[in-house]
């Protein structure tokens, strides 16, 4: 499935345990967005339900999570020009310009970048 063009919907969610997938659209299924270690997705549309991330996510192009966004440690979440709401990350997080983070954001473990 990869891209995915289509719309999914219901109340299941999904999990991408491996391989590499990419949402575009609307995805109106309400379930968590689960990626395993071994999953690589990108985002291009929006996810009405959760994000658990414990794999690679890059969301970018005005992508929107409306649920909650965990970023696991082992987890490498990039966020490009997107909107989030409520993050917590023990993994590696990107947030680049045009991103924007409604509600909370919280880090259960932080190391400082240096230049």
């Amino acid at each position: 499935m990869t891209p995915n063009n289509g719309i999914l919907s219901g109340k299941g969610g999904l999990a991408l345990d491996g391989g590499k997938e990419t949402l575009t659209n609307h995805q109106a299924y309400t379930g968590d967005t689960t990626v395993g270690q071994s999953g690589d997705l990108t985002l291009t549309g929006s996810l009405a339900g959760a994000l658990v991330n414990g794999g690679h996510s890059t969301l970018q192009d005005g992508s929107a999570v409306t649920g909650t966004v965990t970023n696991t440690s082992t987890g490498s979440l990039e966020a490009h020009n997107a909107q989030l709401s409520n993050v917590t990350t023990a993994g590696t997080l990107l947030l680049d310009r045009g991103t924007n983070v409604s509600g909370k954001l919280a880090a259960t473990r932080y190391s400082p970048v240096r230049h």
